[in-house]
């Protein structure tokens, strides 16, 4: 019994030292994009936060195909790699998701702005015929493996649903973000007030270019980190593709403020910001050679060859409390940064 108490003891120790271990890699900020932003200031002292979501990567999936051919037989090779994220609550991701927000509001409050609500955004001509969501809850995306959450006590509004139950984007052939062009237009029919969106990422793997002479190979690096931006990849399974081909789901960490005149604020990273001290860096790898040529005999030469496949899934474990105390860390230090330059420079 006592030795059992002691090893539990030095379990407890252990675990909260690794947690005092863990720390942010270099934070370096950007304001590239950014326009007017000192005119900012001579809006009307209202803000409305129009998007607010964090998205946490906890599954990664990526296929690579090689081609190949043998007196016109074919010995093609595959390899696809899957990779989950173990030890994760679910309403731990809620829980800092609200805390992010509330401390994004109340630094917003000091900066002297007032925050307008849903019910009178709802009443603009912009959300006409926008369907209002309340928030606090995870939600379904084009984002694979990734889970997306809103904040509770926040509502916003969308365009509609697809299918599948994501929320539509809307499409405007010369803005890549259709929202920033949408906010511009609240804040104008708000009367002349400041919108904001909020879109937080946090991914932990890496896919590491490779090249592998006669086979298909998948690299992927663990690196948890908050992007500045990056690319959600997939193997892709519906429509149009070629064997070994991969949706690309682009993602961006900013917190943008316009005004109704597009004089805008945007915060962003330089480079990822890196949460250490919660994920061993490891490669994994998933192999595939091209399969191999069989003669039927010496004096009929009929080659025979067939395509080979390489399916890999691991599981990486990640202790819960660790991950969820440095994605806190990293999503907070982004938004205060940003929020206390824009306060400077709005005074």
């Amino acid at each position: 019994m006592k030795n059992n108490l002691v090893c539990l003891l030095l379990m407890c120790v252990f675990s909260f030292t690794a947690l005092q271990a863990q720390s942010l890699g270099e934070f370096k900020a950007s304001t590239s994009g950014s326009y007017g932003v000192k005119k900012l200031k001579q809006a009307n002292k209202r803000i409305y936060i129009a998007q607010f979501k964090t998205n946490f990567e906890v599954f990664k999936d990526a296929v690579s195909y090689k081609s190949g051919s043998s007196f016109g037989g074919r010995n093609s090779a595959t390899a696809k790699l899957a990779v989950a994220l173990d030890g994760l609550d679910e309403n731990e991701l809620k829980r800092i998701t609200n805390e992010v927000y509330n401390d994004f509001v109340s630094d917003l409050k000091d900066a002297g702005l007032e925050i307008i609500t849903a019910d009178e955004a709802g009443k603009t001509e912009v959300y006409k015929d926008y369907t209002r969501r309340e928030g606090g809850e995870i939600i379904p995306t084009k984002l694979p493996g990734v889970v997306t959450v809103t904040p509770e006590n926040f509502s916003y509004y969308v365009k509609g649903f697809d299918k599948e139950g994501n929320e539509k984007k809307g499409w405007n052939p010369f803005s890549m973000d259709t929202d920033l062009n949408k906010n511009k237009k609240l804040a104008k029919e708000l009367g002349d007030v400041l919108v904001a969106k909020v879109d937080l990422n946090i991914l932990f793997i890496e896919v590491k270019e490779g090249w592998s002479p006669g086979a298909a190979k998948v690299t992927f690096k663990t690196d948890l980190r908050l992007v500045s931006s990056d690319n959600i990849t997939a193997e892709k399974k519906k429509g149009l593709r070629f064997k070994g081909s991969n949706d690309v789901f682009p993602v961006k960490t900013m917190v943008h403020i316009t005004d109704a005149k597009g004089n805008n604020y945007n915060g962003t990273l330089k480079k990822a910001l890196p949460i250490e001290g919660v994920l061993e860096k490891q490669k994994i790898k998933a192999v595939q050679s091209k399969g191999m040529s069989e003669t039927a005999t010496s004096f009929n030469p009929i080659v025979y060859t067939y395509d080979k496949t390489t399916r890999k899934f691991q599981s990486v474990p990640v202790d819960g409390a660790a991950y969820i105390k440095g994605a806190k860390m990293a999503m907070s230090k982004f938004l205060k940064h940003h929020l206390a330059e824009l306060k400077e420079k709005m005074k």
